[in-house]
């Protein structure tokens, strides 16, 4: 962890992290599977705490203790922020299920991650801050959108139909 007087020293580069291609992975992964969705996006921000905390913190340090470290060198400690840190740490837990279990989870919680992504990325300026907000702006899309076995079936179905009709087509050309 810092030293109590990390809060002083000045910030060397800024973040790249979220980086385009990692938005883009999130936006695949939209729709598809809301458990590791939602992973993706607590990884997202876990990368980014890294990045912002450098050799404070190691391979060893828990997403929560990121999360603690990063609100002591650069929050403002008002309730809005304090409410954020508090919904992404009750928030992330949620994911202990999939990383452990490969259990999914609920269309809400992947949207609740999407927009805590966004209000984050909002309130501390993360780069790309356009395209973190489609994700949260494109929450209707899993009510919309199929998975692979989901299409496949619906292909699947499609092309039984075809062959049946294609069928009876046949049958009825040889009747006349």
């Amino acid at each position: 962890m810092a030293n109590s007087d990390s809060k002083t020293q000045p910030q060397s580069t800024a973040s790249l992290i979220p980086t385009l291609d990692q938005i883009k992975r999130l936006k695949s992964l939209q729709g598809i599977d809301s458990g590791i969705f939602t992973l993706a996006v607590f990884s997202t921000l876990e990368a980014f705490f890294r990045e912002k905390l450098g050799n404070s913190v190691d391979n060893t340090t828990k997403f929560y203790e990121l999360l603690d470290e990063y609100r002591e060198r650069y929050s403002v400690h008002n309730p809005k922020e304090y409410q954020l840190f508090r919904d992404i740490q009750n928030n992330q837990k949620n994911t202990n299920q999939v990383r452990h279990h490969f259990k999914n989870l609920s269309v809400e919680e992947a949207n609740s991650a999407a927009f805590l992504l966004s209000q984050f990325a909002t309130i501390f300026n993360l780069p790309n801050l356009t395209q973190i907000n489609q994700l949260a702006a494109n929450l209707k899309i899993w009510d919309s959108r199929k998975s692979p076995s989901e299409t496949a079936k619906e292909l699947e179905k499609a092309n039984q139909e075809l062959k049946r009709l294609s069928s009876s087509n046949a049958d009825m050309a040889q009747k006349s």
